[in-house]
């Protein structure tokens, strides 16, 4: 009798519990995944299983929100093997998104296994070593978050236009704040402008680019412009589809407008030739010289998800789309191309063995075709979505959007400039890529001094030597041009394996008392010998995550870039460089369990002075320092 009475029990509560998941997959199939995640949640609570886990991960994922994905699909291989290969790749590639490499590649061993005729498997699993490694020749390149820009919402898409910068964002706009889009469950975007300060390069307040533009029902955005600012050019989600269609294939697309600017506001939005209610057409670029419009589409005939074409402009409108190819297109989705001023393409990707979610890839542009596409580096891409990106001059500066760690909201806007940085000039972002390696100069000739000692009488110098670094970072260092024209000729003979350093506790990144006079002493040799310069690479120990330990030794370095400009040092004559984990100085790499006085020697931060014109990352820094 117990038996059947926990049985009639049971089937009583299950009405509701697969009614409240057949609601779900309603909202779910009509990409409302923000309401399907809220019932999905309240089965998995109440009645967790694999299956509706699963589900509820498919909504996070879709919704980019990847802690809660994991937390998720964590709990669907918890229970055990799943009946979908899927999961395995889904699954593998949010872990990629949430910095667990490991076990990123377990998930993509496991599909490779399933589906071994998938060669994504393969690529995400080798990708997961290659970003990795590739860290190593990570430049110090400084990627600022636009906090007079970004909100709380979504912030993407930033262009220049006139005296400051048009955007796209999500955040509340007073006349459609009651509107929400089921498969994000925030605003619809709208577009947005706002002025810079040509004095403080501070943002003004960002407002509506123009109401006339607005529609209440529609997600508006990214926009682009043409050169002179005559015509704008946007993306905007089209729901008044033939009822049938809508109706069987629940999807609304997205197509491009256009308006041309009348005597003081824009002329009523027009659409394009090029769209259509069979497939979506978005993200659109006009080539500086207005002859040529890309964009993306998941048009038949593609290579995956959406692909990047091209146009050309002819008399009475735009040519027939041409497909770029498998050079720019993969089996995943290609979105927001751009061009820089050399003619190179860019665009976002999740089909390239890149950091994870979409990375920023290139395609250099050799003769007018475009070359195999390449992701970028670090800092530019993350493990998690990267994309947007524009250039302000030349290649060397502009900006992009990523929903990384550290932001002020979903996604936002950031902002990088080469120049500013003191990259070597040959470096632009065509060539900062995975895989890049520095170029080579055979005239540059290093020379290694010993760790500093008293500094109470200076040290002599000759104008060729170079201060402290280890042979192994003479190795792998970007910025050291040929390590293997290194000299011992000194001014006291010295040890070529020993150099200055100084260490901390673990997980902390404020200098240590007992490392005062080691720093006392660089400040020292600094304030004696102005024509010098300063880089401090700062490192940390393998526990922690990648990202984690990243963002760690570049505190470390900074924590005694202050202490050092505290004694009077110029802060231009200082660069700090976060290497993370990487180029461990004993055994302790990744995978191997150490004692605690082994960690902490890689706990460090190391100090390297050169000469003007031996470290080319530093040639500009001196100009108009103290």
């Amino acid at each position: 009798m117990k038996k059947i009475l926990i049985a009639l029990l049971v089937t009583k509560l299950s009405i509701p519990v697969i009614a409240q998941e057949q609601r779900a997959d309603k909202f779910a199939d009509h990409n409302d995944y923000a309401a399907a995640a809220r019932l999905y949640k309240k089965s998995a609570d109440k009645h967790p299983n694999q299956k509706v886990n699963y589900k509820l991960g498919e909504c996070y994922r879709k919704m980019n929100r990847y802690a809660e994905a994991l937390a998720s699909y964590d709990k669907v291989n918890a229970a055990g093997a799943f009946f979908d290969p899927q999961f395995y790749l889904n699954y593998g590639l949010i872990l990629k998104n949430n910095n667990q490499y490991e076990s990123a590649k377990a998930s993509f061993r496991k599909y490779d296994s399933l589906v071994p005729s998938d060669p994504r498997g393969r690529m995400y699993l080798n990708s997961c070593d290659i970003v990795l490694e590739d860290h190593t020749w990570d430049l110090p390149i400084i990627i600022e978050n636009v906090k007079g820009l970004n909100s709380e919402y979504s912030d993407f898409g930033a262009v220049p236009y006139k005296k400051g910068i048009v955007f796209t964002s999500t955040r509340r706009v007073p006349m459609n704040d009651r509107l929400f889009d089921g498969w994000t469950g925030g605003y619809f975007q709208d577009i947005f402008y706002a002025e810079k300060d040509s004095n403080t390069g501070v943002f003004g307040k960002a407002t509506v680019l123009e109401e006339n533009m607005i529609d209440l029902h529609f997600h508006d955005g990214p926009a682009f412009f043409s050169k002179n600012y005559d015509t704008i050019y946007i993306s905007r989600v089209q729901y008044d589809l033939p009822r049938k269609l809508k109706k069987d294939m629940a999807v609304n697309r997205i197509k491009i407008y256009s308006a041309k600017m009348g005597e003081y506001k824009w002329k009523g939005m027009e659409p394009s030739s090029l769209n259509s209610d069979d497939y979506s057409v978005a993200c659109p670029f006009i080539s500086p010289d207005g002859s040529k419009i890309y964009f993306s589409s998941d048009m038949p005939g593609g290579y995956g998800g959406s692909d990047i074409y091209v146009c050309k402009h002819e008399s009475g409108g735009w040519s027939k789309p041409v497909n770029l190819g498998s050079s720019v297109n993969t089996m995943g989705r290609e979105l927001f191309p751009a061009l820089d001023s050399a003619g190179n393409l860019y665009f976002s990707s999740d089909g390239y063995a890149g950091f994870g979610g979409l990375d920023i890839c290139v395609s250099l542009n050799q003769h007018n075709i475009f070359q195999k596409a390449i992701p970028m580096k670090y800092p530019f891409n993350s493990t998690t979505d990267d994309f947007g990106i524009n250039f302000v001059k030349s290649g060397k500066s502009g900006y992009f959007s990523t929903n990384r760690e550290g932001g002020h909201g979903d996604d936002d806007i950031c902002h990088f400039d080469l120049d500013r940085d003191l990259i070597d000039q040959s470096i632009t972002t065509s060539i900062y890529t995975i895989g890049y390696r520095p170029k080579q100069d055979t005239n540059m000739v290093v020379k290694i001094i010993p760790p500093i000692q008293n500094l109470e009488t200076p040290l002599p110098l000759d104008s060729n030597i170079t201060l402290q670094t280890s042979r192994m970072d003479l190795k792998n260092h970007p910025f050291i041009q040929d390590s293997n024209l290194i000299t011992k000729k000194t001014n006291p003979p010295f040890n070529p394996d020993t150099f200055s350093t100084i260490h901390f506790a673990f997980d902390k990144y404020a200098v240590e008392p007992s490392e005062y006079r080691t720093l006392d002493e660089v400040a020292a040799y600094m304030l004696a010998n102005p024509s010098t310069l300063l880089e401090l690479d700062g490192f940390a120990d393998t526990r922690g995550t990648y990202r984690y330990n990243i963002v760690l030794s570049k505190k470390r370095a900074e924590s005694s870039l202050n202490y050092l400009t505290s004694k009077g040092v110029g802060r231009k004559r200082i660069k700090t460089i976060g290497y993370g984990y990487s180029r461990a100085v004993n055994r302790c790499v990744v995978g191997i369990e150490c004692t605690s006085e082994e960690y902490e020697v890689n706990r460090r931060v190391e100090f390297k002075i050169a000469q003007q014109g031996i470290v080319r990352a530093h040639k500009n820094a001196r100009k108009g320092d103290s």
